[in-house]
């Protein structure tokens, strides 16, 4: 009897030695695996101010992304407008903002292909060019997010936002018949119409 007892004892710390070393096992590819979805996505942030006035027809912003991943990575880059219940940089919505057209350019200006390859650590900088469609209001915001997502681990995109003010320009009447109308041709209007005493 003794020497059952003796045998099942050494079974049941056998069995319970291969458990406990399974779960170490276990847990340490859990770890690395842990580890290599962390080390999986990129870092998004502009170069120079993340916010500008609109002096023109287009504004453009310098935006530099990052592998920060542990092995070479395909990023697609994305320029799209953003709204959401926040507020732009002077504290008003932004569920008023106006959408832009937005364009991926590199250094030099042209076109680039939305898909960038990077290298771990490396960086790449890139243009977003935002212009204002014809016929939009004044005094308005408008959000652009720019992400870079990585066909490896989608859910682990880098982001950025930037921020462009559409000022009123000189001479133009917020408001006159629904439309942004130059104070010169308000003025024709009202010059072309003929008074009868």
């Amino acid at each position: 009897m003794k020497y059952l007892q003796t045998t099942l004892m050494f079974i049941l710390i056998a069995f319970s030695s291969t458990m406990l070393a399974s779960e170490l096992n276990n847990s340490r590819s859990i770890t690395l695996s842990d580890s290599q979805f962390v080390d999986c996505g990129s870092v998004v942030t502009t170069v120079g101010e993340n916010i500008a006035e609109l002096s023109g027809s287009s504004v453009q912003y310098q935006i530099r992304i990052e592998n920060t991943g542990n092995t070479t990575s395909t990023f697609t880059i994305y320029a799209e407008d953003f709204s959401a219940s926040g507020e732009n940089p002077d504290g008003s919505s932004m569920e008023n903002n106006l959408d832009f057209n937005q364009e991926l350019l590199d250094i030099n200006l042209n076109p680039i292909n939305e898909e960038i390859t990077l290298a771990p650590g490396e960086t790449y900088d890139f243009i977003v060019k935002l212009s204002l469609p014809f016929g939009n209001e004044y005094d308005r915001w408008n959000c652009t997010e720019v992400k870079a997502i990585n066909s490896s681990c989608p859910e682990n995109e880098g982001r950025t936002v930037v921020f462009t003010y559409v000022p009123v320009p000189d001479g133009v009447i917020i408001g006159y018949n629904d439309y942004n109308v130059p104070l010169n041709k308000v003025a024709n209007q009202f010059s072309d119409v003929s008074l009868f005493v």
